[in-house]
């Protein structure tokens, strides 16, 4: 019995790859959905911190704090906040491939 990997899956592969070695082209791919273009607009930046932690798995030039899911009202953290250029760099990407689902059947 062999398993067939789905086009999103093969997708998100690529970008994960494109994430670890040249953001440059997965963050020009995710540039062609609407969709997530207009779902950035409204997306607040402890999301984006969000969507990092969870998907990129490779060299920082800082450590994340432990997040503090007891706050009521969540707020990016001071690590985001004082790296914003490097975050900035992958947010959208991480973000895409967080929530790829609602873009690509």
């Amino acid at each position: 019995m062999s398993s067939s990997v789905s086009f999103r899956d093969k997708i998100k592969a690529a970008l994960i790859h494109s994430l670890h070695h040249d953001a440059g082209y997965g963050i020009s791919f995710i540039d062609n959905f609407k969709a997530f273009r207009d779902d950035l607009e409204l997306t607040d930046d402890w999301k984006k911190e969000l969507a990092i932690r969870e998907i990129y798995k490779g060299p920082m030039p800082f450590v994340w704090t432990p997040w503090d899911d007891d706050i009521a009202d969540p707020v990016a953290s001071p690590e985001y906040d004082e790296n914003y250029d490097w975050c900035a760099e992958i947010e959208d990407l991480c973000l895409f491939i967080q929530n790829i689902e609602d873009y690509i059947d």
